[in-house]
């Protein structure tokens, strides 16, 4: 049996993203998914075309009982950083009305990446 690092529950798009940075840190990652397969939801985002972040994104879009994390987390990750981390996995993007979509407006594309 082999030892790991870390070990990811949920092969969604935030599991899969915390994997990809554990591996690049050089952790033994393994990822433990119910479903048959990983990316299932976002495989489905933007009607199967797989809006993986927009611009302006402020943090009123988003309903919480802690605002100042969500600013937090929204500075820290601004759009520009997701940009660039998708261009990091090979993914090309194209941008329409303030979304971003790989540039073939696949989810596939950013599942396979």
């Amino acid at each position: 049996m082999n030892q790991q690092n870390m070990i990811v529950i949920g092969g969604g798009a935030s599991g899969l993203t915390a994997a990809i940075c554990a591996l690049r840190a050089g952790l033994d990652v393994c990822v433990l998914e119910a479903e048959a397969t990983v990316c299932k939801k976002l495989a489905a985002t933007g009607n199967g075309k797989c809006n993986f972040t927009h611009a302006g994104i402020s943090g009123i879009e988003y309903y919480s009982d802690q605002p100042d994390l969500i600013r937090e987390i929204l500075t820290d990750y601004p759009t520009e950083h997701i940009l660039s981390f998708a261009s990091s996995l090979g993914i090309s993007y194209v941008e329409k009305n303030g979304y971003f979509y790989p540039h073939a407006q696949q989810a596939s594309a950013v599942c396979k990446a």
